[in-house]
């Protein structure tokens, strides 16, 4: 347990600044509120144009592109079903500023390097081994860039893209990889834009990450490899942590790429018997079916 003291202790800063400012909503609170939101929105349509481009656009940075295409105006609804719909808005508005503003407001505690017997490098450089060049790899929740300098060492012919929602972390990003500002949730890219996408402890922050893992697979071409690591549900209870962040539990992420992909890797990593603690993060490859 020492080992993860030590690794959880950076965190403690942040998740205790945000519990000071009382922000009361959970992981499963969140997804609940932008569910019913995304329902209620459809059933009821926006009192006007203004509003209806305002709740598309959080619509979208939820991840329901879908929904956001489909929003309408409404048509004799009570006002105060609007009223209703407005303040749900409203607390979602504040979900994505109060995330956003951790990220932006803390950069100075974020990692910006990566031993060399990490075992999320060593799972990545693997990983990436299968891939052919020029591939286009992005690795979405890039933050500063770290793994993709592990990538450019190892694999100099390939195509990289950093895609992370704080511009001041992807400016740290070296000059070769193409940096682009948005959220797991509502990628600007088109489908089947690569031909391997990976994420490393991003999904947690995702708000919704079953729908981040559809993103990962939109964007990823027939046949492209997909790599998630991410932090162990079983040990989320013993660690400082953000209120809205989940954990997985292998089998978890595992049931959503199935209907999808064909999984290769499903497994714990193994400790490095220094910054990252026994048990602490899941790994999951698969391929996109054809």
């Amino acid at each position: 347990m020492d080992e993860l003291h030590r690794w959880s202790r950076g965190l403690r800063r942040r998740a205790r600044r945000v519990w000071r400012e009382r922000f009361e909503l959970s992981a499963a609170d969140i997804e609940r509120l932008a569910e019913c939101f995304a329902a209620a929105g459809l059933a009821c349509g926006a009192p006007d144009e203004s509003c209806a481009t305002t709740w598309r656009r959080t619509l979208l940075a939820f991840g329901f592109r879908a929904e956001s295409q489909r929003l309408s105006l409404s048509r004799g609804i009570p006002s105060s079903d609007h009223r209703a719909l407005a303040a749900q808005h409203q607390r979602l508005v504040d979900v994505l500023q109060r995330v956003a503003s951790l990220f932006e407001g803390n950069l100075q505690s974020l990692p910006t390097t990566l031993a060399a017997h990490d075992p999320r490098r060593v799972a990545v450089l693997d990983w990436a081994r299968a891939l052919r060049p020029p591939a286009r790899i992005a690795d979405l929740g890039c933050g500063a860039g770290r793994f993709l300098d592990a990538l450019r060492q190892e694999r100099p012919h390939a195509r990289l893209w950093g895609l992370d929602l704080a511009p001041a972390m992807l400016a740290q990003c070296r000059r070769s990889v193409t940096r682009v500002a948005a959220s797991l949730l509502n990628l600007p890219l088109g489908d089947g834009a690569f031909d391997a996408v990976f994420s490393v402890e991003a999904l947690e922050h995702a708000l919704r990450p079953q729908a981040a893992v559809m993103e990962m697979l939109r964007v990823l071409r027939p046949g492209g490899r997909l790599l998630i690591i991410d932090k162990n549900r079983e040990l989320q209870s013993r660690c400082e942590h953000e209120p809205w962040e989940r954990w997985f539990a292998l089998d978890e992420v595992a049931d959503w790429l199935a209907p999808h992909a064909r999984l290769e890797r499903c497994e714990l990593l193994p400790s490095d018997g220094q910054a990252v603690a026994p048990r602490l993060f899941c790994c999951w490859t698969a391929i996109k079916h054809e």
